[in-house]
């Protein structure tokens, strides 16, 4: 299960805000196994424009416990992320998400993607270069002002 919370974000002006950020994620196996995570951190946003958007955080997780998978275990114990969000016209929209590792001295995620929105409906593919792979994105159709993406 995994539960993340944001705060109201606090205005720093018309266009900036900081917005503090809580998060919990619970795993058990059926191997008698359980693995847990605890995070907390805040972030700026900065809209510009409504067809663009920065975000950059600041995240701090504890992790605990033990499971067969490596892939579900504590990735960044001390992360700064940038998420950038920009509207290319009516129907397209591209965004970027960088995690830089502030423990390794790394940047362990750089994900690029391209979104089309039709109708109530988003499409979209994401490069995840760090892994190289790619992934494809369906989802609801976002409205109003452009969302930077976030962890």
């Amino acid at each position: 299960m995994d539960v993340y919370v944001e705060g109201h974000p606090i205005a720093l002006g018309a266009r900036a805000s900081l917005r503090p950020v809580l998060g919990w994620r619970g795993v058990r196996y059926d191997t008698d196994q359980d693995r847990s995570a605890f995070a907390y951190g805040i972030s700026a946003e900065y809209h510009p424009r409504e067809a663009l958007a920065l975000r950059l955080g600041y995240f701090r997780r504890t992790g605990s416990g033990e499971g067969p998978f490596a892939f579900d275990a504590l990735d960044i114990a001390r992360e700064l992320g940038l998420g950038l969000a920009a509207r290319l016209g009516p129907e397209w929209r591209a965004e970027m998400l960088v995690r830089y590792d502030v423990g390794d001295g790394e940047f362990p995620v750089l994900d690029l993607t391209l979104i089309r929105v039709a109708h109530c409906l988003e499409y979209g593919v994401t490069w995840h270069k760090v892994r190289s792979e790619f992934g494809i994105r369906v989802g609801l159709a976002r409205t109003g002002q452009v969302e930077a993406p976030g962890w």
